[in-house]
């Protein structure tokens, strides 16, 4: 009887299971090392996204505060854009008036510079119309302006067509300042906060009361807004 020699041996069986299994392995360790790559990218990229979303809540609540400064409630935004001198949520209101009164609060936007003289021109505030004519002839108006790196505010008066201006004081950027303005028979009285920022300015008018129409922000003198500018304001 012929016996077949097998000619696999024991020694290169073992062999060729140790190669496989280092095969397997190392293409285990590429296909885990490709996991932890593709983890990593992800993890990197999941930052990158939460970084951008609190970003972008930060500059969302930032646009918020800028339209809403906290602690103001009731309060009216009035907005000059740039390039204009008349504010938004402008229109003629009929007041027969004998004190008016309101909150004022600026925000950094009060700050330019328009070069020259043209930087002590006096921008127009809140007021109204008097003698139950034009503004440009009779009326009685807090005004403001950015100058010497101080925010100065003024009783700004006209009477037959002629305009006079003083200074009251200087206010902060950021807070908000009670003005009114007491009408009597022959004189203005203007008051920023209380007694001690006070000036009186002649009154032509020959109405018992300032009769007239509201008057809202306005930019200028002659020259326009170089950037848009925010006044909050409530009546009181």
């Amino acid at each position: 009887m012929t016996h077949i020699k097998s000619s696999s041996h024991p020694k290169s069986s073992v062999i060729f299971k140790s190669n496989l299994c280092k095969r397997q392995k190392g293409k285990w360790e590429e296909k885990e090392s490709a996991m932890n790559y593709f983890r990593t990218v992800s993890l990197v990229l999941l930052a990158g996204i939460l970084i951008c979303f609190s970003s972008c809540r930060k500059n969302a609540n930032d646009l918020i505060s800028a339209d809403q400064p906290p602690g103001l409630h009731g309060f009216t935004k009035y907005v000059i854009p740039q390039g204009g001198h008349f504010a938004t949520e402008n229109y003629s209101v009929k007041e027969d008036i004998t004190e008016w009164g309101f909150q004022v609060y600026f925000d950094s936007s009060a700050i330019y510079d328009l070069a020259g003289n043209d930087q002590d021109d006096v921008n127009k505030l809140s007021g109204f119309a008097d003698n139950d004519d034009s503004h440009t002839q009779f009326s009685a108006r807090f005004g403001w302006r950015w100058s010497e790196n101080k925010l100065r505010l003024f009783g700004f008066v006209h009477n037959s067509g002629v305009f006079s201006v003083k200074e009251i004081t200087t206010i902060e950027i950021g807070k908000p300042y009670t003005c009114s303005i007491k009408v009597s028979a022959n004189q203005y009285l203007f008051t920023v906060e209380d007694l001690k920022n006070t000036v009186t300015m002649e009154r032509e008018a020959t109405t018992q009361t300032a009769v007239g129409y509201r008057l809202y922000p306005y930019f200028g003198g002659n020259k326009v807004a170089p950037h848009e500018v925010r006044i909050w304001i409530k009546y009181l």
